[in-house]
């Protein structure tokens, strides 16, 4: 039969790719080649070519990442949360079709940051005692009426700016004000 002649590796024997032993004088030993796994070659150091980068670039985790930048709460958007919130409780989905401007996930933010800041307001408007029934067939109403009355605060904090936030002031209220406002 003819030999065969070529270099590839026998099929039925794979490439082995830990230690391997050997038979000599009848004892096994360890093959000290086998030892030794991929090692480096020692080049010399000019070998290597100097790479220099420019420290003005950084590049982080969120460089690459498609993050919407969420407008801030004007003070008829916040007051209309808390009319969504007595009319929805804490169901987020609900209030979303009141405000229609924001998502599920920037009520559930404001809420949680309002919790933090006026926990009380939070707490009276989650009340059962103060709460709005629903009308779904006002809800374009209701966001109508948002966008028109943050139409209106524009131009009155355009008129009267003067680098004082009020927000908080007239945010912090009782809920009084925030009931004439649901009805």
């Amino acid at each position: 039969p003819p030999t065969q002649t070529s270099n590839t590796p026998n099929p039925t024997f794979p490439t082995p790719t830990g230690p391997e032993v050997e038979l000599v004088n009848g004892r096994i030993v360890l093959k000290e080649s086998s030892l030794e796994i991929g090692g480096r070659s020692k080049a010399p150091a000019e070998d290597y070519e100097e790479v220099t980068e420019d420290s003005t670039m950084t590049a982080t985790y969120a460089s690459f990442t498609n993050r919407k930048r969420v407008k801030a709460w004007s003070i008829t958007e916040t007051k209309a949360f808390y009319v969504c919130l007595r009319k929805t409780g804490a169901d987020f989905v609900t209030m979303s079709g009141f405000m229609p401007n924001r998502t599920r996930s920037e009520l559930r933010k404001k809420y949680i940051k309002e919790s933090k800041t006026h926990p009380k307001l939070i707490e009276m408007s989650l009340d059962p005692k103060n709460r709005i029934p629903l009308d779904f067939e006002k809800r374009t109403e209701f966001g109508e009426q948002i966008r028109k009355d943050e139409r209106e605060e524009i131009v009155v904090r355009d008129k009267t700016h003067d680098g004082r936030d009020s927000k908080t002031n007239e945010v912090g209220g009782d809920i009084g004000s925030l009931q004439a406002e649901g009805e």
